[in-house]
């Protein structure tokens, strides 16, 4: 802006100085027309950049995302070998695959942080029956809860040599702590634990009906133990760090009257839920208690911005709105194909 109000300014000087006479006003058309060439090939320049600048993004994204495809294929298969020979009576495996979650979870992103906190989540715990028959099951419908001991069998680290000794809770906003202060997947020993409530035992088909669990869809089971009164310490002797006793906010979530609609109209699909509410109550609670990363929460574009939950064999489309009060709108609901392909 400044180089081309020089060249005005020079404009201005020939034309008071050849004022009447030709040379000025064809000095003038001549620097008019250098003028416009400039801001042209400045155009054509900054265009071009911005478009080698996508090409390069889109280019990044695409390779990250062939990646993270890649690796993922290749963790499943390592898993699945690994799996495959906890599960079987012959392994000489110390420890064994004693079952496999169902779950409403079809993914990693949504599933809550902790169990019980999504009371409406529902599952199911199917036997390895070629471990111990359904018989071991026998009594248990005399609990309400129960411990579930389980493998995080979907983290990304799993064939790093070194797990990081310090970590970054969520809900720490980005502050780091000792992997052993907290209760992070990413251990050197993948194992987590959780209470379930237990709402239904059938022995004929091997399986346990559970609430409240924050496990994903496929989590392999190492072994189920019955919640006893005496697991609860006293409130008033547990001693937790300010950051772990502060009450988790939640949003308001919200859904349009096109996302009813479609909820309506594909609600069939679902394995866990039989009624629209049903569903409508458990989605709201995943999403009331904010799943986005640390990453996408402080970001500039953290409000506004589309994602999606795969939950029970449907797509939700969502976005948190505003700052100082956020929103969930949920935007639109369609069969999740994925999850419909690896069901069958």
């Amino acid at each position: 802006f400044s180089r081309q109000m020089k060249i005005w300014s020079l404009l201005d000087n020939i034309k008071n100085k050849h004022k009447g006479k030709l040379i000025g006003g064809f000095l003038s058309t001549l620097f008019l027309a250098c003028l416009i060439i400039y801001n042209y090939y400045l155009y054509k320049i900054l265009s071009s950049l911005k478009h080698a600048l996508a090409i390069e993004k889109s280019l990044r994204q695409s390779e990250r995302l062939g990646r993270t495809s890649a690796e993922k294929e290749l963790r499943k298969h390592i898993q699945t070998a690994r799996l495959a020979s906890a599960e079987s009576p012959e392994s000489d495996n110390l420890v064994k695959i004693i079952g496999t979650i169902e779950s409403c979870f079809s993914s990693r992103r949504g599933t809550p942080r902790q169990s019980l906190l999504v009371a409406s989540a529902r599952g199911r715990l199917r036997l390895n029956q070629k471990i111990l028959n359904s018989a071991a099951l026998e009594g248990l419908n005399q609990y309400s809860h129960a411990w579930l001991i389980f493998l995080f069998h979907e983290n990304t680290d799993g064939r790093k040599s070194q797990v990081k000794a310090k970590i970054k809770p969520p809900r720490l906003n980005g502050g780091r702590i000792g992997v052993y202060a907290s209760r992070s997947p990413h251990r050197p020993s993948p194992i987590g634990l959780s209470v379930v409530k237990i709402e239904n035992v059938s022995m004929s088909h091997g399986t346990i009906e559970i609430s409240g669990l924050d496990l994903v869809d496929g989590t392999p089971v190492l072994d189920l133990k019955p919640y006893l009164p005496s697991d609860n310490l006293p409130h008033d002797i547990v001693l937790t760090p300010d950051w772990v006793s502060d009450t988790i906010k939640s949003f308001p979530v919200q859904f349009t009257e096109d996302a009813r609609k479609q909820l309506r109209e594909l609600g069939e699909r679902c394995r866990f839920y039989s009624s629209e509410g049903e569903i409508l109550k458990a989605v709201i609670e995943v999403l009331g208690f904010d799943i986005r990363s640390v990453f996408r929460r402080q970001s500039k574009e953290a409000s506004g911005v589309a994602e999606t939950l795969r939950f029970d064999g449907l797509l939700f489309s969502y976005e948190y709105v505003g700052e100082d009060q956020v929103v969930v709108w949920v935007m639109k609901v369609e069969p999740d194909l994925g999850h419909s392909l690896e069901s069958h």
